[in-house]
């Protein structure tokens, strides 16, 4: 056998070898064979108007409709994420692209364990002209454009309420609304603004109105407030919002009122059991 020969055998021998080894399944320690690590690629979908986007937790809803058009999805999709039962185990985000969505005079109620982000405070704006009856000022505000829930955090957007009021009776105009019952409640690099058009003769606007007694989480975000007759709240506040709220601000011809606050039915107000209202 030549040494030639020899050569070109030996080669091919390991070329066959090394072909083997590489169909034996990779084994762990243990001996059982590992797990392949796969990349999977989100769906080749282009966001038409309004479309929708699923992963397992995260739903991205398109904007290349109208305001309305795209309001009117958003409020969907909401019901949506409630019909899949978010929970502390199961937690959602619902992620907006860039535009307008204009809610009408409806409200978006968000939902515990779902958090809402946007793309940018200046490229996505929530709007609605809902307003809260309040005859007598009698009343505190119930709604307003967004009402938080326990458990959620809103980020990166701006909230709207531009309602007219109301020349009849008393009215008031909220962007964000903290309910009562809302635990864990986290803003963050928000834009809030409540503005009235000066039609109604008795109003009142709030940027951020918090009726929880608890406390809530603010941070580097922005409220104004302005137009309302009858006061106009930056941030009216029922509790104590964290330290990291000083990294926000109170814009306009609103104020801010950090501390504890008792409502009086008979002036409509709310009376500062601690701390004040400051410009």
């Amino acid at each position: 056998m030549s040494s030639r020969y020899s050569y070109y055998l030996s080669l091919v021998l390991v070329l066959l070898v090394g072909l083997v080894i590489s169909l034996i399944p990779i084994s762990s320690a243990s001996g059982s064979p590992q797990s392949a690590v796969v990349q999977l690629q989100p769906p080749a979908a282009s966001l038409t108007s309004n479309s929708l986007v699923r992963y397992s937790h995260t739903l991205l809803l398109g904007s290349n409709g109208t305001p309305t058009q795209n309001g009117t999805a958003l409020l969907s999709v909401m019901n949506t994420i409630s019909n899949s039962n978010p929970s502390a185990t199961k937690p959602y985000l619902l992620k907006l692209e860039p535009g307008q969505y204009d809610l009408g005079s409806q409200s978006l109620s968000l939902l515990p364990y779902v958090d809402l982000e946007g793309s940018g405070e200046d490229t996505t704006v929530i709007s609605s002209t809902i307003s809260n009856s309040n005859p007598g000022g009698a009343t505190p505000p119930i709604t307003g454009t967004l009402v938080m829930a326990s458990n959620s955090e809103i980020r990166f957007l701006t909230v709207e309420n531009t309602s007219p009021g109301s020349a009849l009776i008393d009215t008031s105009q909220v962007a964000i609304y903290v309910p009562s019952n809302a635990t864990h409640v986290h803003i963050t690099h928000i834009t809030a603004v409540s503005t009235n058009l000066n039609i109604g003769m008795y109003d009142r606007t709030y940027g951020l109105h918090n009726s929880s007694p608890v406390t809530i989480t603010v941070q580097n975000s922005t409220f104004s407030a302005s137009g309302g007759n009858l006061g106009n709240y930056s941030i009216q506040n029922n509790a104590l919002i964290s330290a990291s709220q000083l990294n926000s601000m109170a814009t306009g011809l609103g104020v801010i009122c950090v501390g504890s606050y008792s409502y009086d039915s008979f002036t409509g107000f709310y009376a500062p059991l601690s701390n004040a209202c400051v410009p």
